[in-house]
C-alpha cells in the first residue's frame, strides 16, 4: 500500500506543480466564458447600420406603399434607420420577361454588396403566406422586427375583406406578442438560455477534465513503457497497483481543479449582492449551482473520470506512440462529442426515450445525464422525481460497469506494458485477457 501511495502522490505532484496546471484552472473558465457569452454579447451590444434594400412590388398598391412606409419608420438602438428604399419598383404579374432580367440585376448586386437585399411582394400579398427577401446574410432581430410590423399590416388588410374595421393603433394593441414566462414547480424563473448555456457549461467542464487528463495518463503510461521506466516500476509493485496508482493520482489532480473552480464560483455567487446584477444573470448563476445538480455532477464526474481513466490506461499499455494510439481514440472522442451534437435536440426533449436511454449508457451517462440534470433543475431530492431514480439508476450502471472495465482493462495492462515492437492485434489482446 505504501508503494501505491508514492505512485499516487508521484502522479499528482507531477500534474499540479507545473505552471500549465494553474494556467489552465485560470484559464478554462474564461475561454468557456468568452466562447459561451462573447458570441451574444457581441450580437446584442452591436447596431446594424442602415440596410439599403430595392423594393419591387407585384399589384399590391396601397399594401406595398404602407409596409414600405413603416418599415422606413423602423430605427436601430442609435436612432438610425434600419432600412432605406427607394421608389417601390412595380411590375405586372405577366410581365415575366422585364422580371426576370430585373430579378437577375437585382440579384446581382446583392451578390457583389451593392445592395443589402430585395424585398419582393409578389401578387396577393395579403391572402399569401410569405413574401420574399433575396439576401446574403440577414440580422435575425431585424427580420423578426419586419415580420411583426408587416403582419401588423397584412392582419389589418385581412379583417377588411372580412368587413371589420379597426384603428391601426387598436390592431396594434391586440396584435402585440404575449411574453411567456417558465416557472419551476417551486416559483423560480426559467429562460432557455440559461439552461442551455448552464447545460453545455457543464458538458464542457466534464469533456475537459476527463478528456484531457485521461490523455494526459494515456502518454505517460507510453512514455514509461518506451523508456523501460516501467520494467523498473513493475518490479516493485503489480502493474495493478501501477495502474491504480495512476489513476487516483491523476483522478485527485482533476478533482484539486475542480475544487478551486468551485471555490472561485461560490466567491462569485455569494461574493456579489444579487441586487447588483441584473435578474437573467442572478437566474442563471442560480441554476448553474443547483445544489442537486452540483451533486450528481460530482458523482458523475468521479465515477466517469475513473471509468475512461482505465480506458485510456489500456489504450497506453498496448500502443508504442501517440501515433498508434489515434485508432482507438476515434470512438472515445465520437463519444465526448456526441453531447455538443445533440445539446439543440437534448434542450427540447429532455426527457424522450433516446435521451434516457443515452443517460443510462455507462460511457455516454456522464455528460447526457448531467445535461438533463441541469435542464430539469430539481430543486430537492426527492425519489418521486423520476429524474432523480434515473440518475441514480445511471450512476449505479456505471459504478458496475467501472468495475468490469477496472478488471478487464488490469488483465491487458499487466501484459501490455511489457510487450514492445508491434501494435497487438484484437485476437492477441484476447489471449491476454485469457491468459492474464
Amino acid at each position: 500500500m505504501s508503494k501505491m501511495m508514492t505512485i499516487i502522490k508521484r502522479e499528482y505532484l507531477e500534474i499540479v506543480q507545473k505552471k500549465s496546471f494553474l494556467l489552465g484552472v485560470l484559464a478554462a473558465p474564461v475561454m468557456m466564458a468568452i466562447g459561451l457569452f462573447l458570441p451574444a454579447l457581441i450580437m446584442e451590444n452591436t447596431s446594424a447600420p442602415t440596410q439599403e434594400y430595392v423594393f419591387v412590388d407585384f399589384d399590391n398598391g396601397a399594401v406595398a406603399e404602407n409596409i414600405k412606409s413603416d418599415l422606413l419608420s423602423l430605427q436601430t438602438s442609435d436612432d438610425v434607420p434600419q432600412f432605406s428604399f427607394g421608389a417601390i419598383e412595380s411590375f405586372s404579374s405577366d410581365d415575366e420577361t422585364n422580371w426576370s432580367r430585373r430579378k437577375d440585376e437585382l440579384s446581382v448586386q446583392v451578390q457583389n454588396g451593392d445592395l443589402d437585399g430585395v424585398l419582393i411582394l409578389y401578387p396577393d400579398i395579403v391572402q399569401a403566406e410569405s413574401l420574399i427577401v433575396i439576401s446574403k446574410t440577414f440580422d435575425i432581430k431585424v427580420l423578426r422586427r419586419a415580420e411583426r410590423r408587416i403582419t401588423t399590416i397584412i392582419s389589418a388588410e385581412r379583417l377588411k375583406l372580412a368587413n371589420i374595421e379597426l384603428p391601426a393603433d387598436s390592431l396594434a394593441e391586440l396584435t402585440s406578442r404575449v411574453n411567456i414566462d417558465v416557472v419551476s414547480p417551486a416559483g423560480n424563473s426559467k429562460s432557455f438560455e440559461s439552461t442551455f448555456f448552464g447545460m453545455m457549461i457543464y458538458a464542457m467542464i466534464m469533456f475537459m477534465l476527463i478528456f484531457n487528463y485521461g490523455q494526459v495518463l494515456m502518454r505517460s503510461v507510453i512514455e514509461e513503457k518506451t523508456t523501460r521506466i516501467m520494467e523498473v516500476m513493475v518490479s516493485s509493485v503489480s502493474p495493478f497497483q501501477l495502474m491504480l496508482g495512476k489513476i487516483i493520482g491523476l483522478s485527485a489532480a482533476a478533482f484539486t481543479q475542480i475544487t478551486i473552480w468551485g471555490v472561485l464560483g461560490a466567491a462569485v455567487r455569494f461574493g456579489f449582492d444579487s441586487g447588483s446584477i441584473n435578474a437573467e444573470a442572478n437566474d442563471f448563476i442560480n441554476m448553474l449551482l443547483n445544489p442537486i445538480t452540483v451533486i450528481f455532477f460530482l458523482l458523475f464526474l468521479a465515477i466517469g473520470f475513473f471509468l475512461y481513466s482505465t480506458l485510456f490506461a489500456g489504450i497506453g499499455s498496448m500502443v508504442n506512440s501517440d501515433k498508434e494510439s489515434q485508432n482507438f481514440m476515434m470512438p472515445i472522442v465520437m463519444v465526448f462529442v456526441a453531447p455538443f451534437m445533440l445539446a439543440p435536440a437534448m434542450s427540447s426533449s429532455a426527457d424522450s426515450t433516446w435521451a434516457v436511454a443515452l443517460s443510462l449508457f455507462p460511457f455516454t451517462a456522464p455528460s447526457i445525464m448531467t445535461m438533463r440534470l441541469s435542464l430539469a433543475a430539481p430543486e430537492t431530492f426527492s425519489l418521486a422525481d423520476p429524474i432523480i431514480i434515473q440518475a441514480i439508476a445511471s450512476l449505479v450502471i456505471m459504478l458496475a460497469t467501472t468495475m468490469g472495465m477496472t478488471w478487464l482493462v488490469a488483465r491487458i495492462f499487466r501484459i501490455g506494458v511489457l510487450m514492445y515492437g508491434k501494435r497487438p492485434t484484437l485476437p492477441e489482446i484476447f489471449r491476454w485477457i485469457r491468459r492474464a
